[in-house]
């Protein structure tokens, strides 16, 4: 009975596997050292605006809602008051990218609500450049590539908490 295992067999499979597990080992060690997950930012950011941005008669109480998947983000401004959830007819219509420590979006948003007037209509095409510190944004808006660029700030605002409800 002539035997299964071939000696030159036995080595081609070892070296295979132990090169394969040694590729392992390199890519999990970069990969551990090298590629680390962004600081998750989304949520939503309180502005304060150190005036009022261009075309706008005063400063409206505004929001900033960041969804973030990994490094690209999607934003919108809303008016301060609304409190909950976005609704259908409310979209992220900013876009961009957080990178080392830095935010860039851009998109449209309507005058109504920048200027906190529902009789003032029309898309303004908005830049926003900021720099993530903590919990807080620190940046600058631009409206329709103007040289013009309002400073702000943002703060995240809490998560309201659900009350409990009773049901007697």
């Amino acid at each position: 009975m002539s035997s299964h295992f071939n000696t030159k067999s036995l080595t081609f499979y070892a070296i295979a596997i132990g090169s394969v597990l040694l590729l392992f080992n390199v890519v999990t060690a970069y990969g551990e050292s090298n590629l680390k997950a962004p600081k998750t930012i989304g949520g939503r950011y309180q502005l304060a605006l150190t005036n009022s941005l261009p075309g706008c008669s005063q400063v409206a109480p505004l929001m900033l809602q960041l969804d973030q998947s990994g490094t690209y983000v999607n934003a919108a401004i809303l008016k301060k008051e609304v409190q909950n959830s976005m609704s259908a007819e409310e979209k992220l219509t900013l876009t961009g990218l957080f990178k080392e420590q830095q935010l860039s979006l851009t998109g449209n948003v309507d005058k109504s609500v920048l200027c906190g007037f529902p009789q003032e209509s029309g898309e303004r095409v908005i830049a926003i450049n900021s720099k993530i510190d903590g919990d807080k944004l620190v940046g600058e808006i631009a409206i329709n590539g103007e040289a013009t660029k309002t400073p702000f700030t943002a703060q995240k605002a809490a998560i309201p908490s659900a009350s409990p409800s009773s049901s007697h």
